[in-house]
């Protein structure tokens, strides 16, 4: 039988095996016994969940590896606003968005200059 990865019930982040805290020193919530979700698939290396719940079904690499960098990222962070990190990510991430459709933009205007 697999042992299912189960996450700190408010920092959902640090992973225990079949344990009832997080266990890592690093983690504001130190020794949380409750848990509000399993995620025995997911894979935040390879598969992270900010860039595969889009109701599409669709992976965001899947679309932006068609792209150059900047429009690739920008699209990629326009993915993921509101995915991670809450409010404050969310605007953190359109920001990102925008500074990379801006780097874009002067890309272009230089190459049309000329």
């Amino acid at each position: 039988m697999e042992a299912k990865t189960e996450f700190c019930k408010i920092c959902n982040d640090h992973a225990f095996v079949n344990g009832p805290s997080c266990g890592r020193g690093d983690c504001p919530y130190g020794k949380e016994t409750l848990t509000v979700r399993v995620r025995a698939s997911e894979d935040p290396v390879n598969h992270p969940p900010h860039y595969t719940s889009h109701p599409s079904g669709i992976e965001c690499i899947q679309v932006t590896e068609h792209f150059n960098f900047c429009r690739g990222n920008a699209l990629k962070y326009l993915w993921r606003a509101g995915g991670k990190g809450g409010a404050l990510g969310e605007l953190e991430d359109l920001q990102k968005a925008r500074w990379y459709l801006d780097r874009e933009i002067a890309r272009l205007q230089k190459e049309y200059k000329k």
